[in-house]
């Protein structure tokens, strides 16, 4: 079951989002939050006009980012992931657009374009269900990622040595 999430682009100014793209797998900051960081760069690096500016530009950009590095096939015996994004593109799951927010996703980013280059990334983290309970929003950097990151490593080596 993968943590599910969503991005949410705006103008900088604005609540309403101009789109939403919806993730499947890896909503954590240290997967889509770190992802988006990967994805401003590589924006910038193959793009003359980033359209960093610009909600709807951008969420179509990120969308074709997105279905590419879900383009890919597992195979369970060799336990390889290959991607086939070049010979067939259009062949991925996990990604889409939304008109609104799924009942079931646990965090919700907001792309703020027009706040620089790149757009500031804020993010919200599910705190309850029902009802629904969101944290306040969050200025995403890589110096949160990393501190994520670490914890996450920490309790994980924690539960290791726990079951020794």
């Amino acid at each position: 079951m993968g943590t599910r999430a969503t991005v949410h682009f705006h103008h900088a100014e604005e609540k309403t989002p101009s789109a939403i793209v919806y993730r499947h797998y890896d909503g954590y900051v240290v997967g889509l939050g770190a992802d988006l960081f990967r994805f401003f760069e590589d924006v910038k690096a193959q793009t003359k006009d980033t359209r960093f500016g610009d909600p709807s530009y951008l969420a179509a950009k990120f969308m074709v980012w997105q279905a590419r590095e879900s383009a890919k096939t597992y195979d369970p015996k060799t336990r390889v992931e290959t991607s086939h994004a070049n010979e067939r593109p259009l062949d991925f799951l996990s990604v889409g657009i939304l008109l609104e927010d799924p009942d079931d996703i646990e965090f919700r980013y907001h792309v703020l374009c027009g706040s620089g280059e790149p757009p500031e990334v804020r993010f919200e983290e599910r705190g309850g269900w029902d009802p629904p309970k969101w944290t306040k929003w969050t200025v995403l950097t890589r110096k949160l990622i990393g501190k994520e990151k670490a914890r996450i490593e920490a309790r994980l080596k924690a539960a290791v040595a726990a079951s020794r």
